[in-house]
């Protein structure tokens, strides 16, 4: 495995619906409402967050209100992502509980505006070019459950601090 950055968990989409999309692509993605855009763009956080929560058509992919701490997340995660350049990223696959991995590339990322993967209304997407995904070839169960707790995440991303990097990348190796 070459020299990698940081390590990321990250969930492909509301209820994970453009991981296969993402798998397919060789893409990592991470959306938020259109509405935030023109702020996102700007580099204002502070304004992205205040778009989102004042407009009534936006919801989590819970279908609730989505609150200042999730549209912060929202700004960090596209930026972090669109700044990704060899680092490992890591999805559990909900229904298989399969794990995979890939390395972000260091290319641009490509933005798109489209209808949200839940149909109500608009977002744009940040998608980030990255080598293949590969599964990692081990059992969900035969993982300690210390370390099933920061595999999975309900949250759009996060980073894994060093020590649980260095577990991902122990799994990783195991291919």
């Amino acid at each position: 495995m070459p020299h990698t950055e940081s390590t990321y968990f990250i969930n492909l989409g509301p209820q994970n619906r453009l991981r296969d999309k993402c798998i397919q692509d060789n893409k990592i993605v991470v959306l938020f409402p259109h509405c935030a855009r023109p702020y996102y763009k700007q580099n204002n956080c502070n304004k992205f967050v205040e778009s989102i929560l004042a407009d009534m058509d936006v919801r989590t992919a819970d279908k609730k209100f989505p609150t200042k701490r999730v549209a912060r997340m929202w700004y960090e995660a596209a930026k972090v992502l669109e700044n990704s350049t060899n680092d490992i990223w890591l999805h559990r696959h909900r229904e298989t509980k399969t794990l995979w991995w890939t390395i972000s590339k260091n290319e641009n990322a490509c933005w798109k505006t489209g209808e949200s993967p839940n149909g109500d209304y608009c977002d744009d997407f940040c998608y980030k070019p990255c080598e293949p995904w590969q599964p990692i070839n081990v059992e969900w169960a035969s993982i300690p459950k210390v370390a099933q707790r920061f595999l999975f995440s309900r949250s759009t991303y996060k980073m894994l601090s060093d020590d649980k990097a260095e577990y991902v990348k122990r799994l990783i190796n195991q291919i």
